[in-house]
């Protein structure tokens, strides 16, 4: 009996490893190169960095996580009926969606940026990093379009893969690009007499390396696509029921889909822009240089550590997902009450001790990884290291709500934890501690978030019950 434990355990921990190293390990890789970027850039380059990110997901979340998803969806429903000619024909539309918007966004971000950049950092320089997005675009909803083919098609290989070699290029070219085009910046800041365009054209290296890892990950899975080709020709022969769907149908179902599952994120992007916003534009100007004058210290620094403790948790968290989702559409509801119990206990104790661990050495911490560390972000950190717990388990949950189809409960708990966190930013904005208010706003997003994910789990799947 022990030795059968025992190989079933040997057996846990290799299936654990084999989750880590292909579903977290790209994610991993690029919040490791981030530390060194922060260096090299600076609280304001980094603060450039997240504006033009968030305004990108903002602005594309449609072409990269939505496409992927959709398309994902709509192939593995037609592959479970043998319609692999269809299934052909959503990759089809999906390519030729991705290049036609995308590029109708690419020219609509570089126009419209000097205008719209101002008004969230207050500087235009920060714009030359959002322009460059518009050449990574496409590139990157032609990404999501093929993995979400691969794995439409059973194969999530692939995407793993490519994904991974994206980080490794991504990272590696944003650091190098990155540094030179910093000194470029820097040269330029001494021609104009403006010490902003160093951290612009800093940023704006930073994307191209993100360009270059997408470009690297479009050619690995155009290989893997050659390769797989006669494996797919093989299935196409096996649909002999010739029921073409037209095109019109499926751009309508695509377009559907990518509303449905992109929801939820659109609204967490929109939530933190405002942020930002408010962030920049309420506090007094000796608020900002006695706190935090860039919201770069808080993106590029604190909010970098917190994610990669979460990052490592939900590494070894993430097994039991799939099998959450087979007893809960199965109806198993106890069997999937305790499955959720035993996922979310180690979720919850990995936390909890990382946490404590960021907290009690967290100057030590920002010391050995940054150059410059000031007493506001060592309190910064404290604050944010309970957001390892908050971060963790919420993230995990909202796993569990996509894996049970449950997109309009996100949404809603979404926007009440969005309506708490405003309240809460702009009462705190006026009071001593303003200079934390971003970094407290985030905390309390997460608490509510959190909050109301267990009170709609536990009449979702009885948490309270005890299994029998």
């Amino acid at each position: 009996m022990t030795d059968v434990r025992s190989k079933r355990n040997k057996f846990a921990n290799k299936k654990r490893v084999g989750v880590w190293e292909t579903a977290m390990t790209a994610p991993l890789i690029f919040l490791l190169f981030r530390i060194p970027l922060a260096n090299i850039m600076g609280n304001e380059g980094n603060g450039y960095l997240a504006v033009s990110w968030e305004l990108y997901i903002f602005t594309t979340i449609f072409l990269t996580h939505g496409i992927s998803a959709a398309v994902y969806e709509m192939v593995k429903k037609r592959v479970q009926k043998n319609l692999y000619h269809n299934s052909v024909r959503v990759f089809s539309v999906a390519l030729g969606l991705s290049v036609t918007v995308s590029i109708l966004s690419g020219i609509i971000i570089y126009f419209s940026s000097h205008y719209i950049y101002p008004i969230i950092y207050g500087v235009r320089t920060g714009a030359i990093s959002f322009k460059v997005f518009t050449i990574y675009l496409p590139v990157a909803a032609l990404c999501g379009s093929f993995r979400g083919y691969f794995e439409g098609m059973g194969s999530k290989m692939p995407t793993h893969y490519s994904k991974i070699a994206e980080a490794v290029v991504a990272g590696t070219g944003g650091l190098l690009l990155g540094g030179i085009l910093n000194s470029y910046g820097e040269k330029v800041s001494a021609l104009l007499f403006d010490a902003s365009f160093k951290a612009g054209f800093g940023a704006a290296g930073v994307i191209f390396g993100l360009l270059s890892g997408a470009l690297v990950a479009l050619c690995l899975l155009l290989v893997i696509y050659k390769i797989y080709q006669l494996s797919f020709q093989q299935l196409l022969k096996k649909d002999d029921t010739r029921i073409f769907e037209k095109y019109g149908s499926i751009i309508k179902e695509m377009i559907y889909m990518i509303i449905i599952t992109t929801a939820p994120v659109l609204f967490l992007k929109i939530y933190r822009i405002i942020s930002f916003t408010l962030y920049q534009k309420s506090l007094a100007v000796d608020q900002k240089i006695n706190g935090i004058r860039y919201i770069g210290s808080y993106h590029g620094k604190i909010i970098l550590l917190v994610y990669l403790a979460v990052t490592v948790i939900l590494g070894f968290t993430c097994t039991g997902i799939g099998r959450l989702r087979r007893t809960f559409f199965q109806e198993k509801i106890k069997l999937c009450r305790r499955y959720y119990w035993e996922e979310i206990k180690v979720v919850l104790i990995s936390s909890v001790i990382l946490s404590i661990a960021l907290f009690a050495g967290g100057r030590f911490l920002l010391n050995l990884l940054f150059q410059t560390v000031n007493d506001y972000e060592v309190t910064m950190l404290k604050i944010g290291a309970i957001g390892v717990v908050l971060i963790s388990v919420a993230t995990y949950n909202y796993r569990i709500f996509s894996s049970f189809q449950k997109n309009l409960p996100v949404f809603i708990i979404f926007l009440i934890a969005f309506t708490v966190q405003m309240a809460a930013l702009l009462l705190i904005l006026n009071t001593n501690i303003s200079a934390f208010s971003i970094i407290i706003a985030e905390m309390i997003f997460w608490a509510a978030t959190l909050i109301l994910q267990m009170v709609y789990l536990s009449k979702l799947l009885k948490l309270t019950q005890r299994n029998v």
